[in-house]
């Protein structure tokens, strides 16, 4: 770019622009100089409206100055375009240059989880490091890793439809929960019933706090023993032939010979004595009814389950 100057009035040189055209100044330059000879000479001097003669015997004519003048001032927008343009680009460029001492400090800055810089590269797959980034190697160990084990656990994948128990409120992904039983306890079994249901009372209402039971029937037969139904007698009153009732000497007590000649037992009763057959029961069963209501603590512990299906 040069510098575009004409003379002002005072003869000082004014500075309108700069240009791209390097022989510029030295046309405006020339047609200064020829004016001043024209302004200098007693006339006769023949006009010219070139803009790019070299003559020194010719003055320009006014046109040839505006020609002039018009190729200046575009010339001055378009340096003055230039320089706007070259400020812009030193702006982008002092931008850049920021950019690139931060990056280039960063660069010369050891990396942590809390600043960017330098990093430290590793194969491992078991480190706990915050300090160093992982090689492509060790992600391909990390995945081959989790290939095979998605491998495996593909061949260990329960079919669709496959009911399990599970300890939790909602079904695990890939299960969907199963309302078809409610309330209900397990049962065992070992034919061909398994995954039927039976039975119409609930678990909560069977198993109740405080439930009530009611009782009815009668209690099975019971034979007493002779202990059981201790001695008792069942007298039969005697009337010796030879005498009247009273007629028994009144020392004849039990065990003398008298009571041998009577066949049976005497027993002395309101000093009379008494002939009978002394029993120590029979061997009958009887029953007993049965009847009433009973309370009975049946609320046990419980944990709730759900089934799944395999979706």
């Amino acid at each position: 770019m040069a510098d575009l100057y004409i003379r002002g009035k005072d003869g000082r040189p004014r500075l309108i622009g700069r240009t791209a055209d390097p022989e510029l100044p030295g046309r405006v330059t020339a047609l200064e100089e020829r004016m001043e000879a024209i302004e200098a000479a007693p006339g006769g001097v023949p006009l010219s409206d070139a803009v790019d003669s070299t003559s020194s015997t010719t003055a320009a004519t006014s046109k040839a100055v505006k020609t002039a003048w018009d190729k200046a001032s575009g010339a001055a927008a378009t340096a003055n375009a230039a320089q706007s343009a070259a400020t812009a680009a030193k702006t982008a460029a002092d931008t850049a240059q920021s950019r690139a001492d931060s990056a280039y400090t960063e660069a010369t800055t050891a990396a942590s989880t809390s600043a960017a810089g330098r990093v430290r590269l590793s194969d491992a797959v078991d480190s706990d490091s915050s300090t160093t980034a992982a090689t492509s190697r060790a992600v391909k160990t990390v995945w081959d890793k989790a290939s095979a084990a998605d491998a495996a656990a593909s061949a260990a994948t329960f079919p669709a439809g496959t009911r399990l128990l599970f300890h939790q409120a909602a079904a695990p992904t890939g299960w969907v929960k199963q309302t078809d039983v409610d309330d209900a306890t397990l049962r065992v079994v070992s034919g061909d019933s398994g995954g039927g249901t039976g039975g119409s009372l609930a678990f909560s209402t069977l198993f109740a706090e405080g439930r009530t039971a009611t009782l009815s029937g009668s209690v099975g037969e019971t034979t007493l023993t002779s202990a059981q139904n201790g001695t008792h007698h069942h007298a039969t009153v005697v009337v010796p032939a030879y005498g009247s009732y009273g007629g028994f000497p009144q020392d004849n007590h039990p065990g003398t010979s008298n009571q041998q000649a009577i066949g049976g037992s005497i027993k002395w009763i309101d000093s009379r004595q008494v002939c009978g057959t002394w029993y120590d029961g029979e061997s009958e069963a009887h029953t007993h009814d049965l009847s009433g209501t009973a309370t009975i603590a049946l609320n046990v512990r419980y944990t709730d389950v759900i089934i799944c299906a395999k979706a």
